[in-house]
């Protein structure tokens, strides 16, 4: 699927994420979350992200809900079609099963920001910067 994504095949990329997610429901593999790569590949290629993005990242917080990978995915689909009030959700809960994960607390960080939770944002953002100093995160002012 990536090498298809890398190719900008996408149609035959989401076949193949469709196949490793069919395959994965059928006999789970420990680690493996077809569900929420599908849903991230969606968004980042914004690619019918608002749609199949946000469906595939829903259904990935159920077929593995307790992995943070699926309720990012959600998230992300959620802010990057300007829903910050339903990705604040999915991107709070991925932070409960993943607090150190910094792309989940930048993106969460910036979900508060545009909700003007800034107290909240603040201490994400001082929480970015002490567990990795020596990256600069984006910030709108």
């Amino acid at each position: 699927a990536r090498f298809s994504v890398a190719r900008h095949e996408y149609g035959a990329a989401a076949q193949y994420f469709q196949a490793a997610l069919s395959f994965n429901r059928a006999r789970p593999v420990a680690g493996l979350n077809p569900g929420a790569a599908f849903s991230r590949y969606y968004s980042e290629f914004n690619f019918d992200s608002c749609v199949r993005g946000v469906d595939r990242g829903v259904e990935a917080t159920k077929d593995l809900p307790f992995e943070a990978e699926s309720w990012y995915a959600a998230g992300l689909a959620y802010s990057g079609c300007g829903y910050p009030d339903r990705a604040v959700t999915y991107l709070e809960r991925a932070y409960e099963l993943k607090p150190y994960r910094t792309d989940v607390i930048h993106r969460l960080a910036l979900t508060y920001q545009s909700l003007g939770r800034r107290a909240e944002a603040d201490r994400l953002f001082t929480l970015l910067a002490d567990l990795d100093p020596a990256q600069v995160y984006y910030r709108p002012q």
